[in-house]
């Protein structure tokens, strides 16, 4: 006879010394975990809290069955401020350079993630809100809400706010059968603005993979990038100290696994436009695509965009992410949609049920005045 199962014990993980320690476990969990991706690795997660940190205090949840992790949900301490109403919140470690997050959990073991639910039950006298931004709709509609569908069973205040629409692309054949689904005015547009860009000089491809991207390679792409109107608005990479370290880190880090990869589309010797990517197995993720302003009306992006997907299709990738929102540029290629959410959990006391109210009650009752 097999012995009872283990019994699953959760934890809080506040110390980076803590969460180094659990690099090997955590992507372990990782591996195990259901469309687990690259921004819910462990380095990716310590990069992050490096650069954005800010000093806040750590909080990440973990459930363990054994020696094992069986599910982990990378929190940290901070505030919010939902109209009047001042919020302590455990907040997930994400931004808008994280492009997507959410709860890891072993497929085998999802009784593990309400372990979790029942730990941030027990202390719920020193949160207000369990805030988790940019989770993707998963397939099912019960297995992206899983939390949501905790907290609204146990009577917690909870809210779903939608934020963007993140296109991606169905490969998993070859190029010309792809391409040729497309709409044959954009396979014109493609070649006609090719042809003319040709004409400009020698017009060379390449991507380059892992060792191949030096430090002064990036700091060519990121150059790039801040002579756009992201240079104009200050947001580009090269613009900010801590956005050029902390690209700069997962791109090293992604290297260091044998998953970075930079496209370059040259003019001769100038860099016309640029990729930043990841390849996950079958899957691949653009962080930053960025072009020189000078040769924008040869749609450089696009036109560079094709030479990668054409790539993609000759490797085996069955997925192209875009990340960030849908643009004009990326619906030209005929995407599917993947809609992400804010998740907001709220405690049960006067103060975060009023601001629960305030978001989500009052909030919906004016958006559905003002919507024609």
């Amino acid at each position: 006879m097999s012995g009872s199962p283990l019994p699953t014990a959760v934890a809080t993980v506040t110390s980076l010394r803590e969460f180094d320690e659990l690099a090997a476990p955590w992507d372990d969990l990782h591996r195990a975990s259901a469309g687990a991706i690259p921004f819910l690795r462990h380095s990716w997660l310590r990069i992050w809290w490096e650069h954005f940190g800010g000093g806040a205090d750590l909080e990440i949840v973990v459930a363990r069955r054994g020696e094992r992790l069986a599910a982990a949900l990378p929190l940290h301490r901070g505030h919010e401020r939902l109209g009047l109403f001042p919020l302590r919140t455990l907040e997930g470690l994400s931004n808008d350079h994280s492009f997507r997050f959410g709860p890891l959990c072993r497929d085998d073991e999802p009784e593990a993630l309400e372990a979790i639910w029942a730990h941030l039950r027990s202390i719920e006298s020193s949160w207000d809100l369990v805030l988790l931004r940019e989770v993707a709709e998963a397939e099912g509609e019960e297995e992206r809400d899983r939390l949501f569908a905790m907290a609204t069973r146990d009577g917690y205040p909870a809210g779903i706010w939608h934020s963007y629409a993140s296109p991606y692309l169905r490969l998993g054949t070859a190029w010309e059968t792809y391409i040729g689904r497309l709409p044959g005015k954009f396979r014109y547009s493609l070649r006609s603005r090719a042809k003319k860009l040709d004409a400009e000089g020698p017009v060379t491809f390449e991507l380059l993979r892992d060792g191949e991207v030096t430090d002064a390679i990036l700091d060519g792409c990121f150059d790039v990038e801040r002579r756009g109107w992201k240079g104009e608005a200050g947001s580009a990479i090269a613009s900010d100290p801590a956005l050029h370290s902390f690209y700069a880190a997962v791109a090293r880090d992604a290297g260091s696994r044998g998953a970075l990869r930079v496209g370059r589309m040259r003019i001769g010797e100038r860099i016309a436009a640029f990729d930043l990517s990841f390849q996950e197995g079958d899957r691949y993720y653009c962080l930053k695509i960025g072009y020189d302003p000078d040769f924008a009306r040869f749609g450089v992006g696009q036109l560079l965009n094709a030479r990668i997907l054409e790539w993609c299709c000759g490797a085996g990738v069955t997925d192209y992410e875009f990340l960030g929102p849908l643009t004009e540029a990326k619906d030209a290629w005929q995407p599917s949609i993947r809609r992400h959410v804010w998740i907001y959990l709220f405690g049960r006391g006067h103060v975060p049920r009023a601001a629960h109210a305030f978001k989500f009650v009052l909030g919906n009752a004016i958006r559905r005045k003002v919507t024609p």
